[in-house]
């Protein structure tokens, strides 16, 4: 789906997207962040993801548990968090960042602020780069 999504989208609109992935992992502790992805809150897909090294996860499974665990715990709390993040084992950690329409997710082994602001940076610069994908519901 990625890869649809992606032959979509103008070819001056590839170009952004490549420069935030390139700037996300530019960091020396790349060996600490596994996977990037970009949810659109509406649908629930991924419209882009990015694996920093080789695995076997699926983005589309990943999405969809992501937004499962934002709308459970937006319900059981009753007021929705822009920033969270879910540890499995000590050295999985999923960082959540919420922008207007789009959710960023960053694996990563170790937490760290640097990892929060980056995704929330690249988060702010998809949503305006793909403003197009907002009202998207991802399946033709």
């Amino acid at each position: 789906m990625t890869n649809h999504l992606s032959e979509r989208l103008p070819e001056v609109s590839k170009e952004p997207l490549n420069e935030m992935t390139l700037d996300i992992s530019r960091d020396a502790n790349t060996a600490n962040e596994r996977l990037v992805m970009i949810l659109n809150k509406n649908s629930g897909l991924a419209p882009y993801s990015h694996e920093f090294s080789k695995s076997n996860v699926d983005p589309q499974i990943i999405s969809g548990f992501i937004s499962a665990m934002a709308s459970f715990m937006g319900v059981m709390t009753g007021e929705l968090q822009t920033r969270w993040k879910t540890e499995y084992g000590s050295e999985s950690i999923l960082l959540v960042e919420h922008g207007a329409w789009a959710i960023g997710v960053l694996l990563v082994s170790k937490e760290t602020t640097e990892g929060h602001s980056r995704l929330a940076r690249v988060v702010r610069e998809f949503e305006d780069c793909f403003a197009v994908l907002r009202d998207s519901d991802g399946i033709e």
